[in-house]
């Protein structure tokens, strides 16, 4: 069982954390600075609200602890202004008897409020309350960001799957549509795929699909997204770029998805390859019509002899797919 003493422990990232005390009260400001020293924490002073701002730009601190009462800009301002611009948690301290009250500063974005004269053991607790729900915060919100990670990510290849797709193909056709820039996708089947995993296993089928999935990563640039459909099939999204453009990439990608295979000593020497099919977007066109018209081309590279890559007519769109 813990003692009182272990609950109140503080984690050594806390500890370490950086406060700022903004209070024109030299005696006040020393105090403060002083006892927040001595526990472990780093401290930066500031006597006023321009003094204060810059210190949050040059070297934001994890809390603020703020005299409401400063000449010129109010301690109420300075926590609206951590609080948006800087992710600042503010302490707001008053002389008491004033104007404002913890809803006033609650409503300024403050997550405590106290007043003066100021008991050091309470704001030592209150500092380090503050900091404690800093990092849970942070932590919920990693395990956020961690959770719509895996909620779009393919997770034997690493690369976004198709429900991340759509959404991203909405996004940039709209940004396209706006400001009038080209968008082109790139669709890739991996030709035969099925010979691999019943010749060689699916556990090589999954190597195959992790090493087609590297080369794809290797080919395209940081503004491009590659993600993977499902199965053997990859779609690979290229803003800003013209068709020409786009087969200029289909064409390093056949070379750089051509994948041996390895088999046992019983099996025959067997390399993967792949058709692409290549679609411009047409001005007033949606993502479900760009991505058929990509699968057509797709088709077409394959009744054409697979190992190619075919560009999308609209015209065709409502072209037969191979079977």
């Amino acid at each position: 069982m813990q003692t009182d003493g272990e609950d109140r422990k503080a984690s050594p990232s806390i500890k370490s954390a950086r406060i700022l005390v903004v209070d024109d009260e030299g005696g006040v400001r020393r105090m403060l600075r002083s006892a927040l020293l001595d526990e472990g924490y780093t401290v930066d002073a500031a006597a006023d609200a321009e003094e204060a701002i810059t210190h949050a730009s040059d070297h934001p601190p994890a809390v603020a602890i703020v005299d409401i009462r400063l000449p010129g800009m109010d301690g109420v301002e300075i926590c609206r202004r951590f609080a948006v611009e800087h992710d600042i948690d503010v302490i707001l301290i008053t002389g008491g008897g004033g104007t404002y009250s913890y809803e006033d500063a609650a409503a300024a974005g403050a997550c405590d409020f106290l007043l003066k004269p100021i008991r050091i053991p309470e704001l030592l607790l209150r500092v380090e309350r503050a900091l404690k729900e800093r990092e849970t915060r942070a932590e919920r919100d990693r395990m956020v960001d961690e959770l719509l990670h895996l909620s779009i990510t393919d997770t034997l290849t690493g690369l976004y799957n198709s429900r991340h797709l759509f959404e991203q193909m909405r996004r940039e056709l709209s940004r396209a549509k706006r400001y009038g820039h080209p968008v082109s996708l790139i669709v890739l089947d991996l030709d035969h795929f099925k010979h691999v995993n019943d010749r060689y296993g699916h556990q090589e089928g999954d190597r195959v699909l992790r090493r087609v999935a590297q080369a794809i990563q290797h080919c395209i640039r940081k503004s491009d997204t590659a993600y993977r459909r499902g199965g053997e099939e990859f779609t690979i999204l290229v803003p800003e770029t013209t068709i020409q453009e786009a087969t200029v990439l289909a064409g390093r990608l056949l070379e750089a998805c051509k994948c041996p295979v390895d088999g046992d000593d019983t099996a025959e020497p067997f390399h993967v390859t792949a058709s692409l099919g290549i679609a411009r977007w047409e001005a007033g066109e949606d993502a479900e019509s760009l991505m058929h018209r990509a699968d057509m081309a797709m088709y077409a590279a394959k009744r054409a002899g697979r190992d190619r890559f075919a560009v999308a007519d609209p015209a065709s769109a409502e072209e037969n797919p191979a079977s």
